[in-house]
């Protein structure tokens, strides 16, 4: 085979595109910093969780999902892996909610945020002395046999109201709909998704739909993972500063640190930029966006100068800006989620004046409008305001979820994208001035007499004086003036105004 001068060349480059990178790796430290904050509890299995979301929409959503996840062939909990037991749970809530809630929902499910609910259930079942997976608590007994549950609650109804044992309920407790019988409570407890939980749910639930007991629900894993649960919402800063000072004792120090930043200057993960633009100097087009490249995705925060933080915002900025419509979101997190990292390739961006020209209408527009200044930040939603300093993802999340309550509302009686938009940008902010909901005075009003210009209203007494003069309860002061006016909105020809006009 006869190799060329050429294909040696890129044979040689591919070589340091694979090797290089991988001998570097090993000897360099990571330098980023993972902060991840734990509960105190174990891991909440996410079907759980699904249906305390679902409870927070409606009670009877709750039971509906508990059906659709009874029904499941296999059971819930025998599914293949996380994943598949995850898709079928999420699956069967997508029957109940519609697309803008299921992405709620997801979002939720990514926080665990209706983890210590569940959690809670779990610490009321281990107080009430629950050991076994699946059990039925009558007050001053627990069944875990479902063979003997039949014959305890028969022998509970069998006794007198005064002599049943009364358990304590609570408010987030899932009670069965119209079930209500306080004489007999019977709490549930067990891990949805077991098919123990539906052979004991469909027992109890024979005798709630003839109102024979009380039936609650309550949440209970016998077996937890032994993983923590990671919490959300929250973040953290890093304050970036001038690197451009170093210390140094002597000359040679100086010295050797000079050539060191040198070198580091063109060496960017294991790639020496400078040998490879001598040995290959046809080759710098592509070396250039090889050494952009790896910067943009270095995990190393090279130190910047005092002059180079000038302009990092707006440059930022113009990165977002110049991706395209697809990703300009993704850009954003990214950039946000990685700044220190990103700002050694973000300062080579060049900012447009136009772009400048723009960023300094929106500065001016929102001090004025909104108290804005440069390096402040506020987040609103539908005109609700929310200061970015206090504001934490579960309330912006409940929020969102209220929102979205309000606006499929105004769907379902008609309302349109176009009206919506018309709504939202009313100001129904509190006005220090006098308003009228109806002007007397627009020519759409049709006034039917002028007790100030009819002549059968000539005998009325024309001063206000007369206002002060005693009258019987409930009558009205004959006083030429027109002091009170009645508006009516009807349609005259209709048969139904007839009797409005006649007042």
């Amino acid at each position: 085979m006869n190799i060329t001068i050429m294909d040696y060349k890129v044979l040689l480059l591919l070589t340091l595109y694979i090797l290089l990178p991988t001998n570097c790796v090993a000897k360099r430290k990571a330098k980023s910093v993972s902060t991840v904050i734990d509960a105190k509890w174990h891991l909440t299995p996410t079907v759980l969780e699904i249906s305390e979301y679902l409870t927070e929409e409606s009670e009877n959503l709750f039971w509906e999902y508990v059906e659709y996840i009874n029904s499941l062939q296999p059971a819930l909990i025998d599914s293949a892996s996380d994943k598949e037991r995850y898709d079928r749970a999420l699956g069967e809530a997508a029957r109940l909610l519609s697309n803008p809630q299921l992405n709620l929902l997801k979002l939720s499910l990514s926080m665990h945020y209706n983890s210590p609910r569940v959690e809670m259930y779990h610490q009321i079942a281990l107080d009430r002395g629950v050991k076994c997976p699946v059990a039925v608590d009558f007050g001053d007994k627990l069944v875990c046999h479902l063979d003997s549950l039949d014959e305890t609650v028969n022998a509970y109804l069998q006794k007198d109201v005064s002599s049943r044992p009364q358990l304590d309920t609570f408010r987030l407790d899932h009670q069965f709909p119209g079930c209500r019988n306080d004489s007999l409570t019977v709490v549930l407890y067990g891990e949805l998704g077991t098919p123990e939980f539906k052979q004991y749910h469909d027992k109890l639930k024979e005798y709630a739909v003839k109102k024979e007991i009380n039936y609650i629900v309550r949440h209970f894993v016998k077996e937890r993972q032994p993983r923590k649960v990671r919490l959300s919402g929250y973040g953290v800063e890093l304050q970036m500063k001038s690197t451009e000072y170093k210390a140094t004792d002597d000359a040679a120090v100086q010295a050797n640190n000079t050539l060191d930043e040198e070198e580091e200057e063109d060496e960017v993960e294991g790639f020496n930029f400078q040998r490879l633009r001598e040995l290959y100097p046809d080759q710098v087009p592509s070396l250039v966006k090889l050494k952009t490249a790896l910067l943009e995705s270095t995990n190393e925060m090279a130190p910047l100068k005092v002059w180079q933080f000038q302009d990092l915002s707006q440059q930022a900025a113009q990165r977002i800006l110049d991706a395209p419509h697809e990703d300009q979101l993704r850009t954003l997190v990214h950039i946000a989620q990685n700044f220190p990292v990103q700002a050694r390739s973000l300062v080579s961006v060049k900012v447009s004046a136009e772009f400048r020209k723009e960023l300094k209408h929106n500065q001016d527009q929102f001090i004025n409008s909104l108290s804005l200044g440069v390096s402040e930040a506020a987040l609103y939603m539908n005109g609700l305001y929310f200061d970015v300093d206090l504001i934490d993802v579960g309330k912006l999340l409940d929020t969102v979820r209220h929102e979205l309550r309000v606006m499929q509302g105004l769907f379902s009686i008609g309302i349109t994208d176009e009206s919506l938009q018309k709504l939202l940008s009313l100001d129904l902010s509190p006005s220090s001035k006098t308003e009228y909901g109806l002007d007397i005075r627009d020519s759409a009003v049709q006034w039917i007499n002028d007790i100030e210009k009819d002549g059968k209203y000539t005998r009325w007494s024309f001063s206000l004086m007369d206002l002060l003069r005693p009258t019987f309860p409930g009558m009205l002061r004959n006083i030429r003036r027109n002091l009170y006016s009645l508006v009516i909105i009807c349609n005259p020809a209709h048969a139904a105004s007839i009797p409005l006009i006649k007042l």
